[in-house]
C-alpha cells in the first residue's frame, strides 16, 4: 500500500504540538504585555499602545541605557563568535592529529562546556578577584605587579573580562563540532594535495576549510544566537556594572522584572527577540549562500 505524502508528518506532529502548546503559545501571549502598563504598583492592567517603546527609544535616560545594552550585546556576540571560533578551530586541528593523549585532551577541553553558565560565572568572579584572584596573584608572584588590574571593576576592560568567560565556556562544544567535521574529510584529498606540492596553508584554504563549511555554518549560527542571549555571565561576574558598562539586553529584562515593571520588561524582551530573529535569519541565509558557493 502506498504511503501518504503526509506520513512523515505523523511522527513530527506530536513534537510540534508540545512545542506549540508549552512554548510558542505562552511566548506569543506573553508578548502582549509589552503593550500594557503592567507593573507591581497597579492592579488594573491597561493597554498603553507603544508607550513602553517610546520610553525605550526617546526618553533620554532610558534610551541611553538601552543603546548601551544593545551595543554591549552585539559586541559580546561578535567577539565571542570570532575569537571563540578561531580558538576552537585551532584546537580541533591540533586534536585531529595522531596524539597518544588525544582522548584525554578532548575530555579536558570539553569540561567547561559541561558546567552551567552560573558556575562558570562564579569561577571567573573568583579568578578576577583583585586581591586573591589567580591572575593578579600570579602577576605579583612573577614580579609584574604593575600589570594587575581591576578586571571587573574597570569600565575599560570589564566587558572583555566577561567575553573571556563566555569563550572559555563555549570553546569545548565548538571545537568538538569542528573535530567531527575534520574527521569526515577523506584522507585521499590530503594525499593528492601533497603529491601536487601544496603547502599546509594552501591545503587548509583549498581543502580543509571548504569541506568544513557545514561545521562553520553550525558554529557561527549557534554561537551568534547564544551570544545575543547572554545573561548568566554578566549577572554573575559584573551584575551589569561598573555603572552600566556591561549591561546587556537580557540583564535589562531582569532589571525591569526585579523593579516590578513587567510591561517594560516584556517590551525589552520583545525587542531582544526581534533582534535575534532578524540577525539570526539574515546570518543563516548569508552563510548558506556562502556554503553553496564553496
Amino acid at each position: 500500500m502506498k504511503k501518504s505524502k503526509f506520513y512523515p508528518l505523523y511522527f513530527v506532529l506530536p513534537v510540534l504540538l508540545v512545542y506549540g502548546i508549552f512554548y510558542l503559545i505562552p511566548i506569543t501571549f506573553g508578548e502582549v504585555y509589552a503593550f500594557t502598563n503592567w507593573n507591581i504598583y497597579v492592579s488594573d492592567i491597561k493597554f498603553n499602545g507603544l508607550d513602553n517603546f517610546k520610553q525605550m527609544f526617546t526618553d533620554s535616560s532610558t534610551a541611553r541605557i538601552f543603546w548601551r545594552a544593545v551595543s554591549n550585546t552585539l559586541y559580546y556576540a561578535f567577539m565571542t563568535l570570532i575569537l571563540g571560533n578561531i580558538i576552537s578551530l585551532m584546537l580541533a586541528l591540533a586534536l585531529n592529529k595522531n596524539l597518544k593523549t588525544k582522548s584525554i585532551l578532548r575530555t579536558i577541553y570539553f569540561i567547561p562546556t559541561m558546567l552551567c553558565a552560573l558556575a562558570v560565572g562564579l569561577i571567573f568572579t573568583a579568578v578576577y578577584n583583585p586581591q586573591y584572584g589567580i591572575i593578579n596573584t600570579v602577576l605579583r608572584g612573577i614580579g609584574l605587579g604593575n600589570l594587575t588590574q581591576q578586571w571587573i571593576a574597570d569600565p575599560a576592560i570589564a566587558m572583555n573580562s566577561v567575553i573571556i568567560a563566555g569563550i572559555w565556556k563555549g570553546v569545548g562544544m565548538t571545537s568538538l563540532i569542528y573535530l567531527a567535521g575534520l574527521q569526515g574529510i577523506p584522507g585521499e584529498y590530503y594525499e593528492a594535495a601533497k603529491i601536487d606540492g601544496a603547502g599546509k596553508i594552501q591545503t587548509f584554504f583549498r581543502i580543509t576549510l571548504p569541506l568544513l563549511i557545514s561545521s562553520v555554518t553550525i558554529n557561527l549560527f549557534l554561537g551568534f544566537v547564544g551570544g545575543l542571549k547572554v545573561f548568566d555571565f554578566v549577572i554573575t561576574i559584573t551584575k551589569g556594572g561598573p555603572g552600566m558598562q556591561t549591561q546587556v539586553l537580557a540583564t535589562m529584562v531582569y532589571k525591569e522584572l526585579s523593579a516590578g515593571r513587567y510591561g517594560m520588561a516584556t517590551a525589552y524582551e520583545l525587542v531582544l527577540n526581534i533582534i535575534i530573529a532578524v540577525l539570526a535569519f539574515a546570518g543563516l541565509a548569508l552563510l548558506k549562500k556562502r556554503e553553496v558557493e564553496l
